[in-house]
Parts: C-alpha cells; sequence; structure tokens
C-alpha cells in the first residue's frame, strides 16, 4: 500500500478496469483462450477485485465455450447484460451454433443490450452457413427478451428465408443494417421510439412492409433509399401517419425519391428532418421543385457549400430551413462543381422569408442577382459569405435600382458579410443609398481585416467611421482562425448528425 498505486481506493481501480475492459471487449471472442485485459492481474489484490466486481462481467461476447460463459454469468450475477454476437469474427468450433442458443436462452431474461453481427460465410466462419432468421427460429422462437432495451443487427445475409417473429415487449431502440427481405417481424413494436434502418438498402416503395408496424417512433434514420431493381412503384396516395415523429434523417439517391418518401411518411410539423440526395437529372422531381413548396411558407434559409471530399470540386449545398407551417429540415445536396445556388428559379418563393444566411463559393449572375434580390421584400436579416468578387456582383446588384425603382430588400435591417473581403466604397454606396430612401441599415456586421486591400490601417478606420455615421450598429469581428474551406468536407457536417 506504500506505492501510488497501491493507494488506489476500490472504486477507482474498478472504474479503471471498466474503462479498459470497455475498449478492449472484442479481444473476447476467441473461444480458446479469452484475452482479459492485463488490469485484471497487475496483482492479487487487483485480480480479486476484479473477480468480485459484478459490472466487470456484464458485457458478454458470444460465441465462447460453455465453461467461459459461465464464469461470466456466475460473476455478473443478477446484473442485466449487454450481449455481442459475432459469426464473422469468431473461431468455429464443434457445436458452436447449438452452444450459442443454449447460451442465448440461458440469459434471455436478463439481456438489455444485444448486438448481432451475423453474416455465414465470410471471415474464419465458412463452416456457420445458417442464418440469422433460421438460428433464431431453431433456438429462440416464441421465447421473451424480458428486459431487451436496445437490438442492433448487422446482418447480410442472402438466404430468403421466413422472417422470424421476435418477443421484446420492452424494445426502445433498434437498428436493423441488411436487406429488407430478412427484416424481422416483431410482436409488439408500441415501445419502439428510436428505428434505424441507415445501412439497409431500400427502394422506396419497400418501406411500407417495414415502417407501418412501428407508429410509435420519434427517431427514424432511413439511410439509403435506393431506385428500384424493375417498375414496380409506390402508391402517390399512400402513406402512413407517425404521429409522435420528432426526428427523421433520409438520405436517397435523387430528389425524385426523396420527395415520394416524405411524402409518404406524412411528417408531422413537429418533426426536423435531416435529408441528403444527389443531382440526379433523370429525377422526376427537380431540386427547385422540392424546395419551393418549403420555401414559399419559411421564415428562415441558409446554406453553406463545402467540398464533398477535401480539395474536391464536387460540392455539397447545405441548405437549412425553417417555418412556422412545415416541418423544419436541413438538406445537403450533392451536385457538380459547375452548380451554382438556383437564387433566381427560387426568389418567387422567397417573399415570405425573414432571414437569408449564405456562405457560398460561388453567386449567379448580375441579371439573376437582381430579379433574385427585388423578391427578397420581408428579409430583415442578409449574410453573405463568399468570395470577394462575387460579394462585388452582389453590391452591383443593389446599387442596380435607381431612386425611382422599387427598393429591393425595404425591410433590410442586418447586412452581415463576415469573412469576406469587400471594397470598402462600393459598401458605402450602398449604406448611403438606403439612408437617403428612408431605409437604413440597423447593423452592420464584417471581418478586421477583410476590406479589399487596405493599404493602411488609416483607411481601414476611415470606412469603419464613415459606415457609423450611416449605420445604428457597426461590429468588426476579430478573423476566425481554422481550417482552409476546402480542406473542411461534407463527411464534417455528416459528423454533427448522429442517429443512434
Amino acid at each position: 500500500m506504500c506505492t501510488p498505486i497501491g493507494r488506489l481506493s476500490d472504486e477507482i481501480i474498478v472504474h479503471i478496469m471498466k474503462e479498459s475492459d470497455s475498449y478492449h471487449y472484442r479481444d473476447r471472442e476467441n473461444p480458446d483462450g479469452i484475452g482479459f485485459r492485463s488490469a485484471f492481474a497487475v496483482c492479487s489484490r487487483w485480480r480479486n477485485i476484479a473477480i468480485n466486481s459484478p459490472i466487470l462481467w456484464t458485457r458478454i461476447p458470444l460465441p465462447i465455450t460453455s465453461d467461459i460463459f459461465s464464469l461470466f454469468v456466475e460473476r455478473s450475477r443478477n446484473l442485466p447484460l449487454s450481449v455481442y454476437i459475432r459469426t464473422s469474427n469468431a473461431i468455429a468450433f464443434e457445436g458452436m451454433l447449438d452452444i450459442l442458443g443454449s447460451s442465448l436462452r440461458r440469459i434471455l431474461a436478463r439481456i438489455v443490450f444485444l448486438y448481432i453481427s451475423w453474416n455465414p460465410g465470410w471471415g474464419n466462419t465458412k463452416e456457420v452457413t445458417q442464418s440469422l432468421n433460421n438460428f433464431l427460429a431453431e433456438h429462440i422462437k416464441g421465447m421473451e427478451f424480458t428486459s431487451l432495451t436496445t437490438l442492433h443487427i448487422d446482418s447480410h445475409t442472402l438466404h430468403y428465408d421466413p422472417n422470424i417473429e421476435l418477443n421484446m415487449p420492452v424494445l426502445k431502440n433498434l437498428r436493423y443494417d441488411g436487406l429488407p427481405y430478412s427484416f424481422p417481424r416483431f410482436i409488439n413494436t408500441d415501445s419502439v421510439v428510436k428505428l434505424s434502418l441507415k445501412g439497409t438498402p431500400i427502394c422506396h416503395w419497400e418501406l411500407p412492409e417495414i415502417i407501418d408496424a412501428f407508429s410509435h417512433v420519434k427517431y427514424l434514420n432511413l439511410g439509403d433509399i435506393q431506385p428500384p431493381d424493375n417498375d414496380e412503384e409506390m402508391d402517390p396516395e399512400a402513406s402512413t401517419w407517425l404521429p409522435k415523429l420528432r426526428t427523421l434523417h433520409l438520405h436517397t439517391a435523387n430528389v425524385g425519391y426523396l420527395d415520394e418518401t416524405v411524402r409518404y411518411l406524412d411528417v408531422p410539423l413537429m418533426a426536423f428532418m435531416h435529408l441528403k440526395t444527389w443531382h440526379d437529372p433523370e429525377s422526376s422531381v427537380s431540386f427547385q421543385d422540392f424546395m419551393s413548396r418549403y420555401l414559399v411558407e419559411a421564415y428562415d434559409w441558409s446554406v453553406v457549400t463545402v467540398p464533398i471530399e477535401p480539395r474536391s470540386p464536387a460540392r455539397i449545398f447545405h441548405h437549412t430551413v425553417l417555418s412556422q407551417t412545415k416541418c423544419d429540415f436541413d438538406l445537403k445536396f450533392g451536385a457538380e462543381s459547375e452548380a451554382i445556388i438556383p437564387l433566381l428559379e427560387l426568389a418567387p418563393y422567397s417573399s415570405n422569408l425573414s432571414t437569408i444566411d449564405l456562405t457560398v463559393q460561388h453567386l449567379p449572375p448580375l441579371p439573376d442577382l437582381i430579379q433574385a434580390i427585388s423578391h427578397w421584400s420581408n428579409v430583415q436579416f442578409l449574410g453573405v459569405h463568399t468570395e470577394a468578387t462575387e460579394f462585388e456582383r452582389l453590391l452591383e446588384a443593389f446599387l442596380t435600382f435607381e431612386r425611382d425603382s422599387p427598393l429591393p430588400c425595404p425591410l433590410l435591417e442586418t447586412f452581415d458579410c463576415t469573412m469576406t473581403k469587400f471594397q470598402g466604397e462600393l459598401v458605402i454606396r450602398l449604406l448611403e443609398g438606403r439612408k437617403a430612401r428612408g431605409a437604413p441599415l440597423q447593423e452592420l456586421t464584417y471581418t478586421k481585416g477583410f476590406l479589399d486591400q487596405p493599404e493602411t490601417d488609416a483607411r481601414e478606420s476611415s470606412f469603419s467611421a464613415q459606415a457609423r455615421a450611416l449605420v445604428e450598429k457597426v461590429d468588426e469581428v476579430d478573423p476566425v482562425e481554422g481550417p482552409d474551406p476546402e480542406d473542411y468536407c461534407a463527411t464534417e457536417i455528416d459528423r454533427r448528425l448522429p442517429f443512434i
């Protein structure tokens, strides 16, 4: 007890072992010799603590031999269990599936978390040819998973075997990564609040067979809606009502399938949709048609463009739309490098917007910009973050309107051009023109040092003084340090939107 490690309390030692075991639990998949962590055997005291701490034995990897399995069951006492079944990593041994079935039946009532990775014939398990559904039908059929709250199945078996019916009365979180025709059936789905089919390639017309049974879900992830292999289509009049849905993640091959799926799901107003799709010239619905139905009733629209991959010419346009009368959503739309946000095409549907915030590499040509901003009659906040030449063209669009022409954005109060280089003369002309016409800006925000080609600090101070004489509030913000925007890619946005 004289050494620092010897003075650690039993509780701290258990915590160290638990973290070590959590990180390395996959080492326990070899039935010929479980690879327990070295932390379990630092000394006799640590070994005794490990043996007598049930929490350290509640994560059980299967399949394992009967004697090792019994060790886990006994030492975990009556605590709830997390079970991990992996046929693709296990080393097959005689009677493995029978022992696996027997092991499951023995602890069925104690399992709260169950992960099954079942891919017959993959890796080291060519002997394991039985499909997951057939295994469950043979060994578990009709039995109740009394305590199970989370189930994750990863099974891409090609067997066309009958779907097993599972009895999991308190299941809350269900994730299925596999083929839709192997999706299991459930005796009762009322308790399921999270449903993820992220790794399941589904044709949109197959959705009713799966989704209709889960009317109580709050979180739904449909990660891979694919075009059909034949002429089958979803009934345009069909729909399913998910009244408790609050979050939808949906990834489709093109806008047409996205549109059909959203219409079928009849997403309630209180839900938020995370959508992802790609440009496809053969899509039955255009991007503009899809967006227009939501923009026409929206009050807030923001767009951020990033490379699909670092330094890639292809872009993801990340739209976020907020509305009082339709569900809010963000949409990641993949397009080629020459794509430009269709401000002109969407302008007729933008008249109710009060906030527009654009972080884009390119803006439309000058004639398109002139027409677009003439529709923004209710915009109060306008943010534009782009390249210097693109921003200059936007300013020219605003300055094109003569005094006797209708003032673009008559309600505009805040203009945010942070992280955008600009010509001070053009901005001052814009501010002067709006003040002369009785619609002065209330707030201007820009980034220090971004006045285009400032010769001296005095020139920037002069611009600031002129701006403050024309605008009630001028904010000069410090530059944001971070990676080059070209090194920031769409996968970074995806990481902000975890599901299950």
